[in-house]
């Protein structure tokens, strides 16, 4: 039976996703600041590092939810969970 075109496309080197992960947590750490997707989509291509943006934001997902990085919808973007400030007052004390 003869592969389809669509079967090769399909194909994916291992630990495609996991090169994405480590790429993106090196670009954030460079930065030194929050990154929306877009910009780390434009960190990563200014890197040399090729990722397509599908694949760019299942990572960034992906990370969120391991908590590798953390996003905290403010419209500021992802960061390092070290960086989240502890002088913010809290709404209960």
């Amino acid at each position: 039976m003869m592969p389809t075109m669509g079967y090769e496309r399909r194909r994916r080197s291992a630990g495609g996703r996991e090169g994405c992960k480590t790429d993106i947590v090196e670009v954030v750490r460079a930065a030194g600041r929050a990154l929306t997707r877009k910009e780390v989509l434009r960190e990563l291509r200014l890197a040399g590092k090729r990722h397509g943006p599908g694949t760019v934001a299942k990572a960034l997902a992906g990370l969120t939810a391991a908590g590798g990085l953390v996003n905290l919808k403010d419209k500021k973007g992802y960061r390092l969970p070290a960086w989240r400030r502890g002088d913010t007052p809290s709404l209960f004390s």
